[in-house]
């Protein structure tokens, strides 16, 4: 497990040795971006390297990941090595617990995402990838969401619809209330 997080030079250290402090069952890899922010995309590119053509969950650390959902990643794990294609965790619009999310996807009746204008589905944060769909990029900063556009063009980017309640930790307002109602 790659874990990739962009922190303020006084906390780098203090990440680092809370990691090696923790007894993990998964070997894990803490990559800083020192210089600039690569944003997600080449986050997640430089993160990556280690993993050749291995496919690898990417999971936002900005939403709640509950013991729950540990049956969806399987079933995302599962559509991804079935169909050979990459798969994201859609939530309905419905579920989240933030109200204000416009929505971010669409899903055809191949489980196939789509963008359109009015959309249903927000991104929970989860996705399994391979390396390959970054093709020729570089580690530099660019979004995510060039390369979801790239996969969606191709039909190669599916869709496993969570049904769990959706919480995402977006601002300061909702971390508080959050923290009150389900972390704390």
């Amino acid at each position: 497990m790659v874990l990739c997080r962009t922190l303020r030079e006084k906390n780098q250290q203090n990440f680092g040795n809370f990691v090696k402090r923790k007894k993990f069952s998964s070997k894990i890899y803490v990559v800083v971006e020192k210089r600039k922010i690569l944003d997600t995309g080449g986050g997640i590119l430089n993160a990556s390297r280690k993993f050749k053509n291995q496919i690898f969950f990417v999971l936002n650390p900005d939403t709640i990941w509950r013991k729950g959902y540990r049956k969806e990643f399987k079933r995302l794990e599962k559509i991804c090595l079935k169909n050979k294609k990459s798969a994201m965790l859609l939530v309905s619009k419905r579920k989240s617990y933030d109200r204000s999310f416009k929505g971010d996807f669409n899903l055809n009746s191949k489980n196939e995402i789509l963008r359109q204008k009015n959309n249903k589905f927000i991104f929970t944060g989860a996705q399994i990838i391979n390396r390959s769909v970054f093709k020729k990029r570089k580690i530099k900063p660019f979004s995510m969401n060039k390369v979801w556009d790239d996969l969606i063009k191709e039909k190669n980017l599916l869709g496993v619809v969570s049904r769990k309640k959706f919480f995402h930790i977006n601002n300061y307002k909702i971390y508080k209330k959050l923290n009150k109602k389900v972390i704390g």
